[in-house]
């Protein structure tokens, strides 16, 4: 195990609190995996905080910790002060694929999450109709998913995780499988979204220009066993364009992000690295 680092936060009274978060996995030849360790964090409540690691560094093990999905082996994580035991309706969950049912409309998948938590009918469907206007589906209510492209499939999912009015927002990956040009737009919708409600959203992806763009704070995690490598505060205002990918102050952050990212290396001299250079 590594030394229990200093608590890296970001000011400011925490939502989350993670402690010491090791996680292990059992294989079937009876030997274990150690997916992370030690991870100790302060989350801001109405901070937008990136995830960014190499593949096999437990990031999605560390979200669907944070969710309640999955025990950690070792360590605590506290939502206001309070452990977290299982899952908890104060975060709502978008997923790398939308995971729609494809039997029910656009209106009627949004929708599901306040029918199973018995919300009431009425003021759900208006902030469904409301969730889904934000998000550019105005008039698509009706349709079902085989009729929607995979960008505005995720949109319903994100309007889906939203309904039951969460503090948080978990995304694991959420833009993957899109194209470019979609995923740049969902990556402007989101920061509006983001804008106008002030959720706190964690949000992993293997994409560092992604990362840099979207966050007010990068989370870097090592190679597996995760551990935290440090944080980058993404000091660059709000709002944010497309025309900030090509800027030499987000190409500073990227640079930042990925010395850490390869093993605490020195930023090579010369200019910073252009985010529009690099690849989703």
């Amino acid at each position: 195990m590594n030394a229990k680092p200093n608590r890296l936060g970001g000011g400011g009274p925490p939502l989350l609190q993670l402690d010491g978060i090791c996680q292990t996995f059992a294989t079937r030849e009876g030997t274990s995996i150690a997916a992370l360790d030690n991870i100790t964090l302060d989350i801001n409540e109405g901070e937008f905080l990136a995830v960014v690691g190499p593949s096999g560094s437990g990031k999605s093990t560390l979200m669907r910790i944070i969710a309640g999905l999955l025990t950690a082996t070792a360590g605590e994580i506290r939502l206001r002060g309070r452990p977290i035991h299982g899952p908890n309706r104060e975060f709502g969950i978008v997923f790398q694929s939308p995971v729609l049912f494809p039997w029910r409309t656009v209106l009627n998948n949004v929708l599901m999450p306040a029918r199973v938590l018995g919300l009431d009918a009425k003021k759900s469907e208006e902030r469904a109709r409301r969730l889904l206007s934000l998000l550019g589906l105005e008039g698509i209510e009706g349709k079902y998913p085989y009729e929607l492209s995979g960008g505005m499939q995720q949109r319903v999912s994100i309007a889906r995780s939203l309904i039951h009015e969460p503090s948080s927002l978990l995304m694991d990956e959420p833009f993957g499988a899109l194209d470019a040009m979609t995923r740049e737009n969902l990556n402007l919708e989101l920061l509006k979204l983001w804008h106008e409600s002030r959720k706190t959203i964690i949000f992993i992806t293997h994409s560092i220009p992604e990362a840099v763009f979207l966050a007010t704070r990068v989370l870097v995690l090592s190679a597996r066993p995760g551990h935290t490598k440090g944080i980058v505060p993404i000091d660059l205002p709000y709002p944010r364009d497309i025309g900030m990918l090509s800027s030499d102050r987000l190409g500073v952050y990227a640079t930042q992000v990925r010395a850490l990212m390869e093993d605490g290396m020195p930023a090579p001299a010369g200019k910073p690295e252009v985010l529009r250079t690099l690849t989703y």
